[in-house]
């Protein structure tokens, strides 16, 4: 063979050599967990559930055993208490299993397979879960003054009102306004379902919290109802067989 073709033969080899390497192994698993957040040490892409009061809890961490991903976190939905779950050296489609109850859920880094994942909390004045989604309770409903999950809205009483949209309260003293149909002096309640006048059948006001001493206060129609409110007693009447009328006017 010619020293050039031996030549260019080594070049090729040692090029396919050069590109041949090793790549490091990385750790972890990012599980599709809906409504929990992965907790992840710099240097991992694992952890353990840790933080403040993880083993304080009496009965907590629950050790659920050896199940699918799924079943870890279906085992932390169904437990009112648990805020977090952890899975762990898995072995074929399943996992070790835990979950924890304590508040101030921290990652703790491992060199063991798994992850820590932290069930998504909603805000006081919100309903739902992390899996479902979070949603500020509606203008006339007040929320838990705790953040929680499967939080839910309460009502308030009739005649009463929120003044918007994620109010918090643990009663209906968080109806602190007078309802669409209702009028105070000032518009506002003066107390848990008190002071506020419901307008005459018929009539109803423009908004909610609306001020006023008397029914002139009741402005428009209610509805069911059309015409022109005319100091709030007169004006409106019924809609006829067959017509409706599904807003004030």
């Amino acid at each position: 063979m010619a020293a050039s073709s031996k030549h260019w033969m080594m070049k090729v080899i040692v090029c396919v050599v050069m590109l041949c390497h090793c790549s490091p192994c990385v750790y972890g698993i990012d599980l599709d967990f809906p409504g929990y957040d992965h907790l992840i040490v710099s240097g991992f892409e694992q952890s353990f559930c840790r933080g403040t009061g993880w083993n304080a809890t009496s009965g907590y961490p629950l050790n659920i055993g050896r199940v699918t991903s799924e079943a870890c976190m279906q085992a932390c939905e169904a437990n009112p208490r648990c805020t977090a779950l952890d899975v762990a050296r898995p072995i074929g489609d399943t996992w070790a299993c835990f979950i924890f109850a304590h508040s101030d859920v921290a990652p703790a880094s491992s060199a063991d397979l798994g992850g820590c994942y932290k069930k998504v909390i909603c805000a006081p004045g919100t309903s739902g879960t992390g899996v479902t989604g979070c949603a500020p309770c509606p203008q006339g409903t007040y929320g838990s003054v705790s953040a929680g999950t499967g939080n839910t809205c309460s009502p308030c009483g009739a005649g009463y009102s929120t003044a918007g949209s994620g109010t918090a309260g643990s009663d209906t003293s968080a109806c602190t306004v007078c309802a669409v149909g209702y009028y105070s002096r000032d518009g506002t309640a003066s107390g848990a379902n008190a002071g506020c006048t419901v307008c005459s059948t018929g009539y109803s006001t423009s908004s909610s919290a609306t001020s006023g001493t008397d029914a002139s206060a009741c402005t428009v129609c209610a509805a069911g109802y059309s015409g022109t409110s005319f100091a709030g007693t007169s004006g409106c009447e019924r809609c006829t067989v067959g017509k409706f009328s599904s807003v004030n006017a």
